[in-house]
């Protein structure tokens, strides 16, 4: 334990002994006590609680008592202290130069407005996400259930994180990779299992990917492909024992409920592929692969409170009360990347990754081709995380995203989300090529018999 942590607990205890428990019971000591105790700032003490629950199991009352101090000075401070806190960086950084430029270095007026102008930032109407979308695809186009939804405002979590939280963390810190949490967000994802832990709606999903066969392609052109259902190598089942593990850290915190979601967006994408089945026959063959999922993990044994369940995306948006054709994101997704201030550098990833992906099969494609295709193929992914932002702000669910998959998935559905999306990877690189390698060998064998 570090000597910061130290002093937080030391505090703690000390305030907590002299407090009846009847009153602690009520109201739990206050992040401003352990600040006054420590000399500690309040934005310091809730960061290092947050990133130590495995040490650390205090029953804290979180920083709304900070505007009600009574002394007017206290209260700027400690307002403008935590506002600090929780602003972007690089903006509370030019506010801090703003204030020094103009003068203002006393502590007490250079802290009242800072807090002042954070919190306005804060406070800032933000543009309607349905609107911003109708404005690049038109009119009417992306629709939603009338009266299905309430816009609903997050619960504050007042409480300690569960000492389970934190167990979880630690597992997936060994078995996953250097960046098992995508974009860094551990704070968000311990934002989702404390509701998890809570009774809060809190879904677990999971993405397992149709096959696709090439066939030969002429003139260097996007070449056309045969869907198949994939199960011989499906991603779920054969991470199963990781997922059964991680299933069972999950029940020790909540009853999780995961989604094994099946692509339907990738298998009736006309705009992105060309097809050599029909639509009535892909139809068929996602019906399959659900079901056949569905028998392989009804035979995993999950914990007694888990609730697994292999679905359609389009399915899965309409359990979500969303009529909007998964198609309509997919069409977002793309004009979110075009529109793009890093489309450039995008654009050439994208053009290498295609290059690569075909190189392993004999196919060469194009570059201008590559180019178009490949980035409605990655606007697919992006739509997917546009949409599951969109229950998130309409319904007040959150998600846990786990990936099993290449990390250009994470990156694109995290983009979508407009980085309000914890990813979590448990997975090491190496299995992930493992698994990858195998899975290829046994496509380049279909592809054959082609």
């Amino acid at each position: 334990m570090t000597a910061e942590l130290g002093l937080i607990d030391n505090a703690y205890h000390s305030i907590a002994a002299k407090a009846e428990p009847a009153s602690l019971k009520r109201s739990p000591v206050s992040v401003i006590e352990i600040a006054r105790a420590t000399g500690l700032s309040t934005g310091m003490i809730i960061s290092l609680i947050w990133n130590n629950t495995d040490e650390l199991n205090l029953q804290l009352n979180y920083p709304e008592e900070i505007y009600q101090e009574k002394n007017p000075k206290d209260q700027r401070l400690a307002r403008a202290d935590f506002e600090r806190s929780l602003a972007p960086p690089k903006k509370t950084a030019r506010l801090v130069q703003e204030l020094i430029k103009t003068g203002k270095t006393d502590s007490i007026g250079r802290s009242h407005e800072l807090g002042t102008k954070i919190n306005s930032m804060r406070n800032i109407q933000k543009p309607d996400p349905w609107k911003k979308i109708q404005g690049q695809l038109g009119s009417g186009r992306l629709k939603i259930k009338p009266k299905s939804f309430e816009s609903k405002q997050a619960k504050p979590i007042t409480e300690t994180l569960k000492p389970e939280i934190g167990q979880l963390i630690e597992w997936l810190k060994q078995v996953g990779p250097k960046n098992w949490i995508y974009g860094g967000q551990l704070p968000l994802l311990k934002e989702s299992l404390a509701a998890f832990s809570q009774g809060e709606p809190v879904d677990f999903i999971i993405w397992n990917c149709i096959g696709f066969d090439w066939l030969p392609n002429q003139n260097n052109g996007y070449p056309p492909c045969r869907l198949n259902d994939n199960l011989e190598a499906a991603i779920t089942l054969y991470y199963r024992e990781k997922l059964l593990e991680l299933s069972y850290y999950l029940a020790k915190i909540g009853a999780p409920n995961l989604f094994v979601l099946t692509p339907s967006n990738e298998a009736l994408y006309e705009e992105m592929w060309t097809y050599t089945q029909t639509f009535e026959e892909r139809q068929a063959l996602l019906s399959r692969t659900v079901a056949g999922l569905s028998q392989g993990l009804n035979q995993i044994s999950w914990p007694e409170t888990a609730k697994v369940k292999a679905i359609r995306w389009d399915d899965y948006l309409k359990l979500n009360d969303i009529v909007t054709p998964a198609k309509e994101y997919s069409f977002a997704g793309t004009a979110k990347i075009t529109s793009s201030p890093r489309f450039a550098e995008i654009r050439q990833s994208a053009i290498a990754d295609g290059a690569s992906y075909f190189q392993q099969y004999g196919i060469k494609v194009k570059p201008d081709v590559l180019a178009e295709k490949r980035i409605v193929y990655e606007g697919m992914y992006t739509g997917e995380g546009i949409a599951l932002k969109e229950i998130m702000d309409l319904t007040g669910k959150k998600f846990v995203v786990i990936n099993l998959e290449e990390f250009r998935v994470a990156k694109r559905t995290y983009f979508g989300a407009d980085e309000n999306l914890p990813i979590i990877t448990p997975i090491k690189p190496r299995e992930m090529e493992k698994y990858y390698r195998w899975e290829n060998e046994i496509q380049k064998t279909r592809m054959q018999a082609l």
